[in-house]
């Protein structure tokens, strides 16, 4: 360990300071551990106290501040000087925003791991995203809370002033989107269709992968079931909104194939109280009460999926286990009202696409 610098007191062995330049002379014999929020302690104190104030240190001078920036780099896997970051360098040329709840932070992640593998590099992500993607699943490499750091610093240090590109559900197509990546930009936006995974299907299911803890809990209630219908009601952000759905979506969608009557029906909700007034003649209908992650495993085991038009509701179906589920979803998804898909191509062609009578239309009439 370097001794701390006294007044009169000389740091390592052979070094001595000159109290009037701040400077130290000689051959410093200890190893400097000048790190991201530590003080270089084979430094005077002038030094210590002033970020512009530079001193030998094994026969060089370096600024404080330029010995801070080295560091902080060789942290996120760069050399000091860009022009020798090389491609073998960890180093996140691509960075995505990230906003709104679990399903759309998914989309989001989804695109900057897709967008990183067609330019070859890592990405980061800009905002602080849900806690709730790292503790519910295994998301790869970026799992890993040193990885996000790393890319987070590294881009910040590359890409100071970077290039925004917005991209926008209804007005950009995805293929063009993923044709004119730019490198070293900040993309913001929220990508929500599959064709944004177009050849890296296997890749963003492998990332979405249950944490192990999740999947024992999900096992250890529902692991002995037999095939269910699994009907997903988001209410309670959407009820001022045009997306709230009427109760009769779900009984025509549950009627739509013979072979769902007479199927076990189970019903996740984030407003389970009021959801079983609304949908409580549904024959054989369980209503569940869950963390997020169990009733999304849920969506994701069922044979027969009844998604709202959310982002959980579309992931869940999305990433089904099932190679045989049949997933019913309201026609035109948030567009139902207007008859105009919103957003355009948030649906995939294989989803069974059920017409969404008048609101006015209860519960009760549709049963």
């Amino acid at each position: 360990m370097p001794a701390r610098v006294g007044n009169s007191s000389p740091v390592g062995s052979g070094t001595q300071r000159t109290r009037s330049s701040g400077h130290l002379k000689g051959r410093c014999e200890t190893t400097c551990k000048l790190r991201i929020g530590l003080t270089c302690m084979s430094a005077p104190r002038t030094a210590q106290r002033s970020v512009g104030k530079s001193f030998s240190c094994a026969g060089m001078t370096m600024s404080i501040g330029a010995m801070a920036l080295t560091a902080r780099r060789q942290d996120a896997g760069l050399t000091r000087s860009p022009a020798a970051w090389g491609p073998g360098t960890i180093v996140a040329v691509i960075s995505v925003d990230t906003g709104g709840f679990l399903g759309n932070q998914m989309f989001q992640l989804a695109f900057a791991h897709v967008a990183s593998r067609r330019l070859g590099t890592t990405f980061n992500l800009s905002s602080a995203p849900a806690k709730s993607l790292w503790e519910n699943f295994e998301l790869g490499e970026w799992g890993d809370p040193a990885v996000r750091r790393r890319r987070r610093l590294a881009y910040k240090l590359r890409h100071p002033r970077p290039r925004i590109v917005v991209v926008d559900n209804e007005r950009d197509d995805p293929e063009s989107v993923l044709s004119n990546l730019r490198d070293g930009a900040r993309y913001t936006g929220f990508y929500q269709s599959e064709r944004y995974f177009v050849g890296y299907e296997d890749e963003v299911k492998q990332m979405f992968t249950v944490r192990a803890e999740h999947r024992a809990e999900f096992t250890r209630r529902y692991g002995d079931r037999g095939p269910y219908a699994c009907v997903h009601v988001r209410r309670r952000d959407y009820l001022e909104t045009p997306w709230a759905l009427p109760a009769s979506f779900y009984y025509d969608a549950l009627g739509t194939d013979a072979e769902i009557t007479g199927m076990p029906v189970i019903v996740v909700s984030d407003d389970p109280g009021a959801v079983r007034g609304e949908l409580g003649d549904i024959d054989d209908v369980q209503f569940e009460s869950n963390p997020a992650i169990i009733d999304l495993q849920l969506l994701m085991h069922a044979d027969v999926v009844v998604a709202s038009a959310s982002s959980f509701s579309w992931w869940g179906a999305w990433l089904n286990r099932k190679p045989d589920c049949r997933v019913l979803v309201p026609q035109h998804w948030l567009g139902f009202a207007k008859g105009e898909e919103e957003p355009r191509g948030v649906l995939p062609e294989r989803w069974i696409q059920v017409p969404v009578r008048e609101p006015s239309v209860t519960a009760g009439e549709a049963a």
